[in-house]
């Protein structure tokens, strides 16, 4: 017979379906859950949305998938709304695998705020189903779900030689480190300040970009190195990439830095 666990004022049990499934990812967002459990949400299906093909849980009577139970702080919860500012967080039940219900919240799609957008759904990055499935051989989820992870269509990494380059101007100067720490010229920021990255921008200016990126959009393949000395060069160029991706209207290239890369 099954007993079920309800929150307190102080802390939220929440069940997490996509990359908070993975220590990793959680430690790069300062996120320290006070328990960690595999588990299984009720009358809910994982499906993927919007243009990355993030994880949402849709309400179906009768289906059930699995993933990973945090009990949170209040504070932290409050820290992932914001993070998770493209869902919107709705009560579940829940069961361990020991039979026990647990009363939890999880986050499903704004429907008005994705509509906004504008953008089709499309399949997860091989890199999110990795990180996924990463977080769930952590916890000990079920098999038959990392099973499952693993099937799902997902859009390839790119090959390096894929990867797109920031356009460098002619007659721009190479600064080095020292240059760069010492913060002596102009920071311009070249987007708008009701973009909802802006306070990442700030923090970054000034400073190498590649471990606070790699953090935020941590891979797999290639880890979260915390000096700019062991980034591979592939790394790097993946990074770049991204931001040509992601961020190429919100800064203009003024000047190259001399780089000494991990395998060289």
């Amino acid at each position: 017979m099954s007993s079920t666990t309800r929150s307190d004022e102080s802390h939220v049990w929440y069940f997490a379906i996509g990359s908070m499934m993975n220590p990793i990812s959680l430690s790069n967002r300062g996120l320290a859950p006070v328990e960690s459990h595999p588990a299984e949400v009720l009358d809910y299906t994982l499906q993927f949305f919007g243009a990355a093909g993030m994880a949402e849980a849709v309400p179906e009577v009768g289906a059930s998938f699995h993933g990973v139970l945090h009990k949170m702080t209040s504070t932290e919860m409050q820290v992932l709304d914001q993070l998770e500012s493209t869902y919107v967080r709705v009560p579940a039940k829940t069961r361990l695998y020991d039979g026990r219900l647990i009363d939890a919240t999880i986050y499903g799609r704004d429907a008005a705020k994705v509509a906004a957008m504008g953008q089709n759904d499309k399949p997860p990055s091989e890199r999110y189903i990795e990180i996924m499935v990463r977080g769930c051989e952590h916890y000990g989820v079920a098999a038959s779900h990392i099973a499952l992870l693993k099937s799902v269509p997902f859009v390839p990494r790119k090959t390096p030689s894929e990867f797109v380059s920031v356009p460098v101007p002619d007659g721009v100067p190479t600064f080095t480190q020292e240059e760069l720490r010492a913060g002596t010229g102009v920071r311009e920021y070249i987007g708008s300040p009701d973009f909802a990255m802006y306070n990442n921008m700030l923090r970054m200016a000034g400073q190498p970009m590649e471990p606070l990126i790699a953090k935020m959009l941590y891979d797999p393949k290639y880890g979260c190195p915390s000096t700019l000395q062991e980034f591979t060069r592939e790394h790097c160029a993946c990074i770049e990439d991204m931001t040509m991706q992601n961020f190429s209207s919100l800064f203009q290239t003024v000047g190259l830095i001399a780089q000494t890369y991990k395998e060289e």
